[in-house]
């Protein structure tokens, strides 16, 4: 399938995303609209940042052929760039804001949405090597909207599941960039760490108040 396809159905898999959490989710109207800008500005970090590394570790070439340099598909590293920006950014500003593990829960169910849209879009187009992908993202997506105590099993689940599949090297790219099966643990992890942390926090709270 063409790089231009690939790039559609990215564009299409976040309005897919977007389009399900506003009908799904319940609660006033203005926090949706803030969390999808929150959402919004995630991308834009991470975008920024991806295109700025590439860039920058390309600058000959960029001097002298820019189409190169923009045809030229981007790297692991620029994407690790990118994720450790959008992480930056989204712990700073939910830490300023008190977003929360509501906040977490949101941010979490419209990134899984999207790459679940993704991974499902891809499949039907014939490209049958997503299962495992399309199996990952559906059980965070899952977690996202059940409750707490389920939800923490099923990240367990996703965790256990990323593990195993790692060490046979089966998850090696990400909407077509190339990674490093650990990511999938890592990113995990940082989604168990959010949930508990908050859960801990939450349950401190109710204490100090009894």
């Amino acid at each position: 399938m063409p790089i231009t396809s690939y790039i559609f159905i990215r564009f299409l898999s976040f309005l897919c995303s977007i389009l399900c959490f506003w009908w799904i989710e319940t609660g006033l109207k203005q926090r949706k609209i803030n969390t999808v800008r929150m959402f919004f500005s995630l991308l834009m970090t991470f975008y920024l940042t991806f295109f700025f590394s590439k860039f920058l570790f390309k600058l000959p070439t960029l001097l002298h052929s820019p189409m190169t340099v923009i045809a030229y598909p981007s790297g692991t590293l620029e994407f690790y760039l990118g994720i450790i920006a959008m992480a930056g950014h989204y712990l700073w500003t939910n830490h300023t804001s008190n977003g929360g593990a509501e906040l977490n829960w949101s941010i979490i169910r419209l990134f899984s949405a999207a790459l679940f849209s993704y991974y499902f879009l891809v499949y039907l187009m014939n490209e049958h090597s997503y299962g495992d992908q399309l199996t990952f993202w559906y059980l965070i997506y899952f977690s996202s909207i059940v409750n707490n105590g389920t939800s923490r099993l099923t990240l367990l689940a996703a965790f256990a599941y990323s593990l195993g599949l790692s060490m046979t090297e089966r998850f090696s790219d990400i909407m077509r960039i190339p990674i490093h099966p650990v990511f999938y643990i890592i990113i995990t992890l940082f989604m168990l760490i959010l949930v508990l942390s908050h859960g801990k926090g939450a349950l401190w709270k109710q204490k100090l108040h009894s």
